[in-house]
């Protein structure tokens, strides 16, 4: 076992390391190597990392992106050096050996599984899971609402182990030595390095956690060795020993915005120096420290949602402006949540039989948990708390570069503001010049598998895009979405719903979150079909324009002509352009 199983709500996700195989039960294990990501239908597995394992099972390879512009599985993958998949049906699995009580594999896990059974326990299942990330960096996959608010809230970064968590891990042990061990500095300073190594391994030891432990860790080294040096430094001799480990890393999402983000912390830091080297000079009250401490919050802020702003929009299409405001609110509230996790966890530990401190302060730390969740929500739902921006590579680039150019100025303790304004007096318009759609003179047509229904996306030579159907709800979240983002559209011009079930109208509700539509057209008997009313309830409270189509209708836009023939069930679509004609959807009616 390579890493620590993950419940996915009704399997386990295991990473192996490949150790032997064979292919008939009669014939002994050939030796093998290489990493293979396992899904085991089995909700009693037992196994954690560092166990040696055997499992019975389909072995496959991953899949490329199921339709243009989607996930490609085989390329993420691939970035992690895995190669394989394999499916586990049942109790086809047992255990050969286990890891030694004595390995870090084994601490790490068994501590985590303390860890989370301890808030299982003591919080209700939504604050123990919630508690679980800011702890553990255990994301809340079981509760989507949750995870979205904070995705949208900009404030997903708190559900992400990272510098934060491992700075509290050393500071715990710095005063536990200090104060309760009364050992020398340089002892506890030492010893603070397998402290934050361990608990790297508690939260997954994903490339986030490792890359602060590394850098806490070569900050000690170079305290005990009287060699401070700048941050930035260490920066990029962490990212340095990650990737001589696994040089694959430099490809992914989280790799490279876990650096990014630092970076661009550790570049305004000389800025926040010269703030309050001005502050002190001036007023040294409560209401200055306050006030410097406000600013330092937003300012952090910004440097971080700035050097990520390139990668949430080339990988997600999407920029959370209101995380600026969000964090100054929930970054606070994250580090209480986590205080008060470890003494939850110290309390429990302490009394684990009877009476125990426990079962009051966690309720204090329930109150906590939700008072964060229930202020990201408000932050969530407010006027558009992300601006979907499907920019093309160009624009990406030179907002990355804006970025770079404004983090350096930055490090010159803020001196140069005026060319900072210049600098975004000329790239705003670049980036307007960049984002320019160049339109062929033909007509695209693009059938995607959407589940048992269909979803076809029209774009007209003028460069309007309609959208036939939306599929299901998953397909239309993993197979329409991607595709329409790889467009760099915002907007779609007209959607036609030819059905009113659940495989071609249940989409809309995805399509509705993702992209602003300008029309909705169907039938009166689609429109009234009540197997979609969860959708259109939505189209309704949005104020969307609908047609509903007669027998006979059409339309002709961009040298396109638009043919419809209703009837009471569904909608039969016609197109005809430059001597071509298609049918995209037909109950073999007039058009047919």
């Amino acid at each position: 076992m390579a890493s620590e199983p993950e419940f996915r709500g009704d399997h386990w996700r295991v990473l192996l390391k490949a150790g032997g195989l064979k292919t008939d039960l009669r014939d002994p294990f050939a030796p093998a190597r290489g990493r293979v990501m396992a899904r085991v239908e089995d909700r009693s597995f037992s196994p954690g990392w560092g166990d040696e394992i055997e499992l019975e099972g389909r072995i496959s390879r991953p899949k490329g992106p199921g339709t243009p512009g989607g996930f490609d599985d085989r390329a993420f993958l691939a970035g992690k050096g895995i190669h394989t998949r394999m499916s586990v049906r049942g109790r086809n699995w047992r255990i050969l050996r286990q890891a030694s009580p004595l390995s870090f594999q084994y601490c790490a896990r068994s501590l985590r599984r303390r860890f989370l059974l301890i808030f299982e326990s003591r919080l209700r299942p939504r604050a123990a899971a919630l508690l679980s990330g800011i702890v553990l960096g255990k994301k809340p996959v079981e509760y989507p609402d949750m995870d979205e608010d904070f995705r949208r809230s900009g404030a997903y970064h708190l559900l992400v182990a990272s510098g934060t968590n491992v700075g509290f891990v050393i500071a715990l042990w710095m005063w536990i030595g200090r104060w309760i061990l009364f050992w020398p500095r340089r002892w506890v300073w030492g010893l603070a390095i397998p402290w934050a190594f361990l608990y790297s391994g508690m939260a997954g030891a994903d490339p986030p956690v490792m890359r602060a432990a590394l850098m806490a860790s070569l900050g000690i080294l170079g305290f005990l060795m009287a060699r401070e040096d700048r941050a930035e430094h260490a920066v990029f001799f962490s990212a340095g020993i990650m990737l001589l480990f696994r040089p694959g890393m430099i490809f992914e999402a989280g790799f490279q915005m876990s650096y990014a983000a630092v970076l661009g912390i550790v570049m305004i830091l000389p800025t926040l120096d010269a703030i309050k080297e001005r502050i002190d000079r001036r007023s040294r009250g409560v209401f200055a420290w306050a006030a410097y401490k406000i600013l330092s919050l937003v300012l952090v802020s910004f440097a971080a949602q700035l050097a990520l702003a390139p990668f949430l929009i080339a990988y997600f299409h999407r920029f959370s402006w209101i995380g600026l405001f969000t964090n100054i609110v929930a970054v606070p509230l994250a580090g209480a949540c986590l205080v008060s996790g470890a003494v939850l966890v110290f309390l429990e530990v302490m009394w684990p039989f009877g009476f125990s401190p426990a079962a009051f302060f966690g309720v204090l730390t329930e109150t906590l948990v939700m008072g964060l969740w229930r202020g990201v929500r408000v932050f969530s739902k407010g006027p558009a708390p992300e601006w979907p921006l499907p920019w093309n590579d160009g624009q990406v680039i030179a907002l990355g570069a804006l970025a770079a150019a404004s983090l350096i100025l930055f490090s010159g303790r803020f001196r140069n503001w005026k060319l900072f304004l210049l600098l975004w007096a000329a790239g705003l318009p670049l980036l307007h010049v960049l984002g320019r759609q160049h339109h062929e003179n033909r007509l695209t047509l693009t059938w995607l598998d959407a589940g048992p229904g269909q979803a076809v996306v029209v774009q007209s030579p003028g460069g309007r895009v309609t959208v036939v159907d939306g599929g299901d709800r998953k397909s239309s979240l993993y197979r329409v979405v991607p595709f329409l983002q790889s467009l760099h559209r915002t907007r779609i011009d007209r959607v036609i719903l030819t059905r009113g079930d659940r495989f071609h109208a249940e989409g809309l509700s995805t399509l509705i979150r993702y992209f602003e539509i300008d029309e909705l057209v169907c039938s009166g008997g689609t429109w009234a079909d009540p197997a979609w009313s969860a959708a259109r309830s939505e189209i309704e409270k949005r104020g969307i324009p609908r047609r509903v189509l007669e027998e006979g209708d059409a339309w002709e836009e961009d040298g396109v002509r638009w043919t419809a023939d209703p009837n009471d069930q569904e909608l039969s679509i016609g197109l005809t352009h430059g001597g071509q004609s298609a049918l995209l959807q037909s109950h073999l009616g007039r058009l047919a």
